[in-house]
């Protein structure tokens, strides 16, 4: 949209808000070379313009013991995390191990590639592909972790309507002929 805006009038002056500019300095300046932004303000919850309004918090986490069906969902997704992540390793990709993995680190992962694609040769679109699972993978677990087997289902099965349709990429067929996913399905 900003660069469609800026070709249309160069002159163009852009306001944004956004929760999430990126964690890093190298993040939030991407975003700002993206949309051609010239100065950024942020904001706490403890700036002195924003501080009246904030309004405290009360937390309670509740843990839950995991039904034997959540138990299964949960060791079938952790395997096949485990054998993508071990195929990323033979590819020459160093990754920490499965218990350690999280979705963080995989985006920060898919971000580095983009500079190195030329080092992963002719590797590039598999490495693609499994780096874009684990990030599915992950947010299964956490699906299934936070919210229930009911929303990891959901996700399931729009994973499979997508896969059937002639659009869908090969990482996401790839993912949905995996035997634990199968079984996952079935279950």
């Amino acid at each position: 949209i900003a660069k469609y805006v800026r070709s249309r009038n160069p002159k163009a002056r852009l306001i944004g808000l956004t929760a999430s500019p990126g964690s890093t300095k190298e993040q939030i300046l991407e975003v700002m070379n993206n949309l051609t932004i010239d100065r950024i303000e942020a904001r706490s919850e403890r700036d002195s313009d924003v501080l009246p309004y904030v309004k405290p918090v009360n937390i309670e986490w509740l843990t839950c013991e995991m039904t034997p069906i959540m138990q299964r969902a949960r060791t079938l997704i952790l395997g096949m995390i485990n054998e993508l992540r071990e195929n990323l390793v033979s590819l020459g990709i160093t990754l920490p191990p499965v218990s350690e993995l999280k979705k963080r680190e995989l985006l920060e992962l898919k971000t580095k590639m983009v500079e190195h694609e030329s080092e992963l040769g002719e590797n590039v679109r598999l490495v693609y592909a499994i780096v874009n699972n684990l990030i599915r993978l992950e947010h299964m677990l956490e699906l299934l972790e936070i919210q229930g087997i009911k929303p990891l289902k959901e996700f399931i099965v729009n994973m499979e309507i997508l896969a059937s349709r002639g659009g869908a990429t090969g990482a996401i067929k790839m993912l949905v002929k995996n035997k634990n996913w199968i079984e996952l399905s079935l279950s």
